[in-house]
């Protein structure tokens, strides 16, 4: 192999080293996030969170994680109004769904924060107490609607993704956190022993070119001295 293609190589390497690690580092973000924070936490004001069941099939597949647009808090009064103002029917939103749940709770007390659920607008209503988003799965059974008050609403659906959404399944667990850690120190360890094993071999050459090389200048000077001999003795008949 060239030198310069062992560069490339080296190079080559490199770069998928530290994409590798790239990639285990934001998978292990990811997972302490989950374990931390739950799907409630917040990263550049968006929500991750994983669809559980199949109401919204095929347009969004069970085990798809969606990225969720969250609406402004309820402290900041104009910029939730103007996000509930700008959603339409047929958007996809994520919100709390008080009376579907085991216990129903009406109070809507910190102690039962509701089932979440990610359901398409189909209607708006206006009435005298604000409004209601009535919203539907695209699977469930016609009549099966939630009348959403705009206080209810998480966010917006921006977009999902099933194969991203399996992997941080995967890694939200302890064994996929294990994962996270052991697969970048056991390629990094890999790359070094090739490494070494590498420039041992390496070395190995050099030695035995430098062996070689000395063995033909110590043949070549007894070639010299042979010859002088051979001169001398010549010379003395």
């Amino acid at each position: 192999m060239t030198v310069k293609a062992k560069k490339v190589l080296s190079v080559l390497s490199g770069i998928v080293i530290a994409l590798f690690l790239i990639l285990a580092v934001a998978c292990l973000f990811v997972s302490i996030s989950y374990k931390i924070q739950g799907e409630d936490g917040e990263l550049f004001g968006r929500q991750f969170r994983i669809v559980t069941t199949g109401s919204m099939e095929p347009e969004i597949a069970t085990g798809a994680i969606v990225c969720i647009d969250t609406a402004p808090d309820m402290e900041d009064g104009e910029a939730r109004q103007n996000f509930m103002d700008s959603l339409e029917v047929g958007n996809v939103i994520t919100f709390y769904d008080w009376y579907n749940i085991p216990q129903k709770n009406e109070d809507k007390d910190e102690d039962n924060e509701g089932v979440v659920v990610t359901h398409r607008i189909v209607e708006i209503q206006e009435g005298e107490s604000g409004r209601t988003f009535v919203c539907h799965g695209d699977a469930a059974d016609e009549g099966e609607v939630q009348h959403v008050d705009e206080e209810d609403v998480i966010g917006i659906v921006e977009w999902d993704n099933l194969a991203l959404g399996k992997v941080v399944q995967f890694f939200r667990t302890n064994v996929g956190i294990v994962v996270c850690l052991i697969l970048p120190a056991a390629l990094i360890l890999l790359y070094e022993v090739i490494h070494i094993s590498r420039i041992l071999s390496e070395r190995k050459r050099e030695k035995r070119e430098e062996e070689a090389a000395a063995r033909e200048e110590e043949i070549e000077r007894l070639r010299r001295e042979l010859d002088e001999i051979k001169k001398s003795g010549g010379r003395g008949e």
